[in-house]
């Protein structure tokens, strides 16, 4: 049997008491109290480089899953009556950030306006965040589930099963990454993306056979350019060594039952058109 992912609590059959951290760090038991629970916890993650934002004093991106200084909170503030949400963000640590002098993190929590922040949705003609990448002509979607394998259309299940944060769908869901973000700010760079899986952290990148693989190490090969075609969908063309190749969804079946993804032509066709699908628009869709 597998625990669907998920928040719990952990309640004994005992005496209906539930596991509860104290403020001390001590494990305890106690009756349940979803309003005293402490607040949700998240990791904030860096979309490009994959690194989680920490503060132990610096504030900085770093690979350091799980520790207190990488798990924060976002702590309600009433600072006005424009009716905006604003949050103190505290680490597990009770460290919050604070932009007076640069960035670190200060032991209390304050009022002051250096140490409070506002969620802003990024306005960009590309789209920003984890996005599901349709095929106009199926409805398939691209997915890459294993760091050995190329990635692969498949039939997505309707409604979706998991939400976004999920690891379960984590392979069907791409980010594209601007190139000056990881290779730096060169002028024949401009345009130019990598399309990113949030599962396997592999980037889209052509071969010269014109198959497409999903490789975690950043070349020039993987190097994409976004254009709409003429019913304004995306198009996704590939850094082939010779022209601009189209990425498609071929007819070729996979031995998992999906369809194999190529670059081999520059010619518009819907099975080189696509939709690219937020997250959140999945979510809404998720049986509960």
């Amino acid at each position: 049997m597998s625990i669907p992912a998920g928040s719990y609590i952990i309640r004994s059959l005992n005496n209906d008491y539930v596991l509860h951290r104290s403020t001390t760090g001590h494990i305890e038991t106690c009756e349940r109290d979803e309003e005293a629970m402490q607040e949700v916890m998240y990791q904030i993650t860096h979309i490009a480089s994959g690194e989680m934002l920490s503060g132990d004093p610096v504030v900085k991106t770093a690979d350091d899953s799980g520790t207190l200084t990488a798990m924060w909170q976002f702590r309600r503030k009433d600072v006005g009556k424009d009716g905006g949400e604003y949050y103190n963000i505290v680490n597990g640590s009770g460290h919050g950030i604070n932009v007076s002098g640069g960035v670190s993190v200060r032991k209390q929590e304050s009022a002051n306006p250096c140490q409070i922040f506002e969620l802003i949705i990024p306005v960009t003609a590309i789209p920003c965040g984890w996005h599901q990448i349709q095929n106009v002509a199926t409805g398939y979607i691209l997915s890459h589930t294993y760091c050995t394998s190329p990635p692969q259309l498949i039939s997505q299940a309707l409604p979706p099963q998991f939400p976004s944060n999920y690891g379960e769908s984590w392979g069907t869901q791409w980010a594209f990454i601007h190139a000056n973000e990881l290779v730096g700010k060169l002028e024949y760079r401009k345009r130019k993306y990598f399309v990113k899986n949030r599962l396997t952290s592999g980037h889209l990148q052509i071969k010269r056979t014109g198959t497409v693989a999903c490789i975690k190490n950043r070349s020039a090969a993987g190097l994409c350019e976004l254009d709409l075609d003429h019913d304004q969908n995306w198009q996704i063309k590939m850094n082939h060594p010779r022209t601009r190749r189209l990425l498609e969804q071929h007819i070729q079946t996979t031995a998992a039952g999906g369809s194999v993804a190529v670059a081999k032509s520059k010619q518009a066709d819907p099975r080189r058109s696509w939709n690219f699908v937020p997250m959140r628009n999945v979510d809404a869709a998720v049986t509960q």
